[in-house]
């Protein structure tokens, strides 16, 4: 990352993070570089972001896009009340889900919603 141009003026900002007790970062990494590579800005909030801290950090960045991946076993239950959540804290931007298909179908993809099932389509999106 550090071998990298400096980020475009006025270029998109993007959020990354992963939620509360998703610890697997690597994909995330990856994210990292290839929106830097892009020339984008990026806000790296890490793994295990709790919700209220994402919030505020919203708030106070004003992200255009929010990226986060779910890697570990999520039950329905928990993982749409989180998506609506976040989106309902976001709504001038677009989110992008990144993960498993079998844990992403549970959520409806919309306009500013979107879902990446690999980094192939991460890059497409970005």
């Amino acid at each position: 990352l550090d071998g990298l141009d400096a980020p475009e003026a006025n270029s998109k900002r993007y959020l990354l993070f992963l939620p509360e007790r998703e610890n697997h970062e690597i994909g995330l990494l990856f994210a990292h570089y290839l929106i830097r590579k892009a020339g984008k800005t990026v806000i790296y909030l890490g793994q295990n972001v709790p919700a209220k801290d994402l919030k505020s950090t919203i708030k106070q960045s004003n992200p255009d896009v929010l990226i986060l991946f779910v890697v570990r076993t999520w039950h329905k239950d928990e993982l749409i009340p989180m998506m609506d959540n976040i989106t309902k804290n976001f709504k001038n931007g677009k989110t992008i889900l990144c993960g498993n298909r079998t844990l992403t179908d549970v959520i409806k993809q919309n306009k500013s919603l979107l879902k990446a099932h690999s980094m192939e389509d991460l890059e497409k999106i970005i």
